[in-house]
């Protein structure tokens, strides 16, 4: 039987996650600090636009090779030919969007390579977490994102704040990532492919998978882009603040249950019963834990990181701490889902969630509450 307690790495790999969450928080805090709110504002907006646009990047083929369907090879050339499509698709959805002028332009055009870069240096983490190597996995993680760090706080140093900047330091970021991550990976012997009826078959199979994970990441993304149809750029600012401190809850929850339960219950030869029960157990204590302390110490982390400019911003992040142990819960029961084979089964609960979302915000914006979201 797999246990966690005897699974390599598990624990030092969350201690890594949870050390490496201020990590996370830093490009926001640097953005913040280096420019205005309402520019903050557009910057947090370009970059909830590009992430969202490339929800879809990896298309369930991750699952696929995590479960040893594809190989690595066949997994980046899919992913290749997207980021292709991607860049140039979302700069033509940022065009026609309400309130940017040509360096709003600019900047899209700058931050959507460079999260198409940062999406590749995913793929090199995925090959760690494919082969168990958690403890490798976190580590490479840290790294990149000290790198990808590093231009921003060069920029912010020694530059006169500008969006474009921001958008030119953000893909230097991804770069620096992926040239980590590429010096970490192990390069695997040569690998027999798919047919082209086996990659359609294998298209057809990821498909669920791909849903569920691009729901899940669009669902993080989407009040950002809606409020930035019905409410100021510095209200949108105060909103990405929130969610900058929520990522510990987020980073937690996804690795407990997508970096170390799945791939676990994948290789499990045995009925995992035992597994499922002391991620139940982990998932419900973590939740209950996060929500309190980041409701407690919300007030503090804002003013400390990001300055007293964002007090509006307090609200936001204790309304979301108040979430944690359902976005821990179902996290984890996407988890079994996807393991027992109903992935469609999280796709349906993705769409009935950000569709509840995106409905109250439009009411909001709507009544006029929505200028007030950030002071609620």
């Amino acid at each position: 039987m797999v246990s966690v307690r005897r699974s390599s790495g598990v624990l030092l790999y969350l201690g890594l996650k949870v050390t490496g969450i201020p990590l996370g928080i830093v490009p926001s805090v640097l953005a913040s600090r280096w420019l205005s709110p309402d520019e903050f504002g557009e910057y947090a907006l370009l970059i909830a636009i590009a992430t969202a646009t490339n929800a879809f990047s990896l298309a369930g083929m991750d699952q696929l090779y995590l479960q040893h369907r594809i190989t690595l090879a066949q997994f980046r050339r899919f992913v290749a030919y997207w980021l292709s499509l991607y860049v140039l698709a979302t700069i033509l959805i940022t065009l026609p969007f309400p309130g940017f002028n040509g360096s709003g332009v600019l900047a899209m055009a700058a931050i959507a390579v460079g999260v198409a870069l940062t999406t590749s240096s995913s793929v090199n983490l995925m090959v760690l977490q494919a082969d168990l190597r958690l403890t490798r996995r976190a580590t490479t993680e840290a790294m990149s994102k000290v790198a990808a760090i590093l231009p921003l706080a060069f920029v912010a140093t020694l530059l006169q704040a500008s969006l474009v900047w921001s958008g030119l330091a953000f893909l230097l970021g991804g770069l620096c990532a992926l040239i980590v991550t590429e010096l970490q990976v192990r390069r695997p012997s040569r690998e027999r492919g798919l047919t082209v009826r086996d990659w359609s078959a294998a298209v057809k199979e990821g498909l669920p998978y791909g849903l569920s994970s691009a729901l899940f990441a669009f669902s993080k993304q989407a009040p950002l882009v809606l409020l930035g149809l019905i409410v100021s750029r510095s209200e949108v600012g105060m909103l990405r603040v929130g969610l900058s401190v929520y990522v510990a809850i987020q980073v937690l929850a996804v690795a407990l249950n997508h970096e170390i339960l799945r791939p676990h219950l994948f290789r499990s030869s045995e009925e995992p019963r035992y597994l499922l029960r002391v991620s139940l157990v982990t998932n419900l204590a973590l939740g209950t834990a996060t929500a309190l302390a980041l409701f407690t110490a919300g007030p503090f982390l804002v003013g400390v990181l990001f300055g007293n400019a964002y007090a509006d911003a307090v609200p936001v992040v204790r309304t979301l701490a108040l979430a944690a142990p359902f976005f821990f819960m179902s996290t984890w029961g996407d988890t079994v889902l996807i393991w027992a084979g109903r992935s469609y089964a999280v796709v349906l609960r993705l769409i009935v969630t950000l569709s509840a979302t995106c409905a109250l915000l439009l009411m909001l914006g709507q009544s006029g509450a929505g200028g007030r979201l950030s002071r609620s």
